[in-house]
């Protein structure tokens, strides 16, 4: 707890407002709203430079992978030359293998990475949370309801790696990723039975 209170002392202005914007970006995006990616890109704007300058390198180049996507997903999510919003929809088989597939070329292209070109003392648990994190990103923005599963396993390894490398606050953060992320699961799964149905989950 002295730990905990400690680093809430030591965190400057500039993480309190990429920590608030991270929790309003799955917040809205819990609520199926657009402006979710806006937020979401200026938090993990700011742990990019963050990162960047605290030496986590790898951290650093997943936030900027968040910020790229999140403007693809703010276009995807919009309505473009007439079309209508890309619906909530369940992963297709297909849709499955290949997030599996693209699953374990990023852990092992990661592991390597981070195993032989850096000084990382966790490159297995570290490259599977981002890996995770990746594949799940990229199917909140086509607005897949597993989506949501992909980011809670992420959030969930994340927790005990991050409080590991004593980083008590972004742990805390991530724990409210993984409620929320939860909470935004069972939401698109309602929306989903509500849509097909016309009746409530």
């Amino acid at each position: 707890m002295q730990d905990i209170i400690a680093q809430f002392k030591q965190t400057s202005v500039l993480e309190w407002y990429a920590f608030v914007l991270g929790i309003a970006q799955v917040w809205l995006a819990r609520y199926n709203l657009r402006v979710n990616f806006l937020a979401g890109a200026s938090s993990a704007g700011i742990f990019t430079w963050l990162f960047m300058i605290s030496g986590l390198y790898a951290e650093s180049c997943l936030n900027a992978y968040y910020v790229v996507i999140s403007f693809i997903g703010y276009w995807m999510w919009g309505v473009s030359k007439g079309k209508e919003e890309r619906t909530i929809s369940v992963c297709s088989k297909k849709e499955h293998i290949r997030g599996f597939l693209a699953l374990t070329g990023l852990f092992i292209g990661q592991y390597l990475i981070l195993r032989y070109f850096t000084d990382s003392t966790v490159p297995q648990a570290d490259a599977l949370v981002s890996a995770l994190a990746w594949v799940g990103s990229a199917l909140l923005i086509y607005r897949k309801l597993e989506s949501w599963l992909w980011l809670s396993v992420s959030n969930v390894l994340a927790i005990p790696l991050l409080l590991y490398k004593s980083l008590q606050l972004s742990a805390i953060l991530t724990l409210v990723f993984l409620v929320v992320g939860l909470m935004g699961y069972f939401t698109w799964r309602k929306q989903i039975f509500v849509e097909k149905k016309g009746i409530e989950a």
